[in-house]
């Protein structure tokens, strides 16, 4: 099967310790405990907003939608954090012109994906790294209700990593601190996922697809167990080099990686991944 994975840098596996532990790779080995062979495109880059997400996405080879099984799509973080400094300033008025062209990024996006696209479908809600700030909190929740509202229009599921997130904020994003706008910065933000997070969303996806996850691996009972080697508080890892770099990639648990070949396919493998790269270096 192919999983489409959509998003910026937390898709990306921007702060987790190995990419192993990031949430793609987690869903990917969860989804591969049915039997079958499971290959990821993932469509990602450190930084991106709804509107870059989806000059991507309209250049992706149809293909890809027509022979995905499943698509994820976490966006809009960037949005958010790059608005915080003038929400400050014009509260009411910014907060819904924010949400409503976010909004309208995500319908386009998911218009193109189900063009072609029949299978499973999931959106993922925002968690606040910020919980402290009554603007923030505001600005997430109008942002989650928009999110379930076009998933319902799209025939797509909830996944509400906000819902997990909240209560374990120190546990599962890095460099987490007092949880206000105090801890703002134009750079470096404390907004991304620990390993523990990355576990969570993977988790949370699962479990809006109904489905019971199989047994843990020793890796993933360390990392739920809030043991995660290598990594203090606020630490990245090794991951910090290709923090910049764009990640579109195809993985496979049991093949090389290859995209899957399809009689309605009309472009040779060569040529889909070359475009795919060329999307990706704009």
């Amino acid at each position: 099967m192919l999983y489409v994975a959509l998003g910026d840098s937390i898709t990306y596996g921007y702060s987790a310790v190995d990419m192993s532990n990031s949430y793609v790779n987690l869903l990917q080995e969860y989804l591969a405990h049915s039997g079958e062979s499971v290959s990821v495109f993932s469509l990602c880059k450190p930084g991106w907003t709804s509107r870059q997400l989806l000059r991507a996405v309209q250049k992706v080879p149809r293909c890809i939608w027509q022979e995905a099984k499943t698509v994820t799509l976490l966006i809009g973080g960037n949005d958010l954090v790059n608005a915080f400094p003038f929400v400050l300033y014009r509260r009411e008025v910014t907060v819904k012109k924010l949400v409503d062209s976010l909004c309208k990024n995500v319908k386009d996006i998911l218009r193109i994906v189900r063009e072609e696209f029949s299978g499973e479908l999931i959106l993922a809600t925002l968690y606040n790294p910020f919980p402290e700030s009554s603007i923030a909190t505001e600005l997430l929740n109008a942002t989650n209700r928009m999110l379930r509202q076009v998933a319902k229009s799209f025939r797509g599921k909830i996944a509400d990593i906000e819902k997990v997130f909240r209560g374990s904020e120190t546990q599962f994003i890095e460099k987490f601190k007092h949880g206000s706008l105090v801890d703002f910065r134009l750079f470096r933000n404390p907004i991304h996922p620990t390993d523990e997070g990355h576990h969570a969303i993977a988790q949370s996806i699962m479990a809006a697809r109904n489905y019971r996850q199989p047994p843990l691996s020793s890796r993933q009972s360390t990392l739920s167990k809030g043991q995660v080697t290598g990594m203090g508080r606020g630490g990245r890892g090794n991951n910090t080099s290709k923090a910049r770099k764009v990640r579109s990639t195809v993985r496979s648990t049991k093949a090389p990686a290859r995209p899957v070949q399809s009689k309605r396919r009309h472009e040779s493998s060569r040529s889909v991944w070359k475009k795919r790269d060329s999307i990706l270096r704009e």
